[in-house]
């Protein structure tokens, strides 16, 4: 997966869209489990990115936010919560 092509990311393992925060409008979050690196295929690596769908005032989007986690997982697996 490249962050910067979504043409290249796989499906998500999980996927929140939290509808209406009163300052941040909506939010969805995404999490890929189980993944590696390229060069370290042994570390497994989760990955989470946050996205902001309201644009900002200017009207461009906010940038997404992208985390990775190494170890444990973070979040339980679950098909898709809405």
């Amino acid at each position: 997966m490249r962050l910067n092509d979504p043409t290249t990311w796989l499906q998500a393992d999980t996927e929140i869209e939290i509808d209406e925060h009163p300052d941040l409008g909506k939010v969805r979050v995404k999490q890929w489990l189980d993944l590696h690196f390229y060069r370290a295929p042994g570390q497994k690596v989760n990955l989470i990115l946050v996205e902001r769908m309201k644009p900002m005032s200017n009207g461009q989007p906010f940038p997404p936010l992208w985390l990775a986690w190494v170890g444990e997982r973070t979040l339980p697996k679950r098909n898709s919560l809405v």
